[in-house]
């Protein structure tokens, strides 16, 4: 997955361990070619605006606001949830859950040349001065694991054995108990391994650089793009149910 996904699923994933045990685990976070990463706090209710420079600086912050819920969405959640509070979101956010404030996360990367690495600006607004609750997901392993099943298929008839290899090793990791233990339950680490793994957009090798062209060649080009649809919503959702559920 791109790095921004990446690392805010992780930042998420540390503030729910965080919240449930009071201690900061930093093999949560991937050592990214990062520079510098800034948490800029809004000001609601009683409390100011702040900035923290430091993960455990922010989970502290927003704890002390009275934080009893954190999530990632994603704009491919509106699908889901059409009728509900969230559903005019269409952009990858983090959303914090306060006693009387729902707030959203957006991120901001910019590349310093110099120390060739990245410097990441959270900003935090307002987005409802009244409690909500936080949205559910739904565990979509099988329909996920079919997809995966259905595009290996099709990889394998275009004779692109490398994808179809990955789109093999994502399906086994969806039921595979042997991967590296973190904080999060079987089942999710299970998901997000494999939506880490089959995601194949981007990069070098893409599945939507020669592909397509190879898929039209052979009359099969609905299908392909169908499927490539699929894939990346079931991604998705895999990584929402396996970010937030728990």
């Amino acid at each position: 997955m791109n790095g921004e996904l990446v690392n805010m699923s992780e930042l998420v994933i540390a503030v729910k361990h965080y919240l449930k045990t009071s201690e900061y685990d930093r093999n949560l976070i991937s050592p990214l070619n990062i520079a510098s990463v800034t948490f800029r706090l809004a000001a609601f209710g009683t409390f100011e605006q702040q900035t923290a420079t430091r993960v455990t600086e922010w989970m502290a912050s927003m704890t002390a606001r009275g934080l009893r819920e954190i999530i990632l969405w994603t704009g491919d959640a509106a699908d889901l949830h059409a009728n509900s509070a969230f559903s005019n979101l269409l952009d990858s956010v983090i959303v914090c859950f306060y006693d009387a404030h729902v707030t959203l996360w957006n991120k901001r990367w910019s590349f310093d040349r110099e120390k060739y690495a990245w410097d990441i600006v959270y900003t935090e607004r307002v987005y409802r001065q009244n409690a909500l609750a936080s949205p559910r997901f739904e565990d979509r392993t099988s329909i996920f694991a079919q997809v995966l099943t259905d595009i290996g298929q099709l990889a394998t008839t275009l004779e692109l054995d490398e994808f179809a290899e990955t789109f093999r090793a994502a399906y086994l990791q969806l039921y595979n108990n042997k991967g590296k233990p973190n904080a999060l339950p079987e089942k999710n680490r299970r998901l997000l391994e494999a939506a880490h793994t089959a995601f194949v957009f981007g990069g070098m090798k893409s599945w939507k650089e020669g592909p397509p062209s190879l898929a039209a060649e052979r009359g099969v080009f609905t299908l392909y793009n169908d499927l490539t649809t699929q894939l990346h919503r079931e991604i998705m959702f895999a990584v929402l149910y396996a970010v937030n559920e728990w």
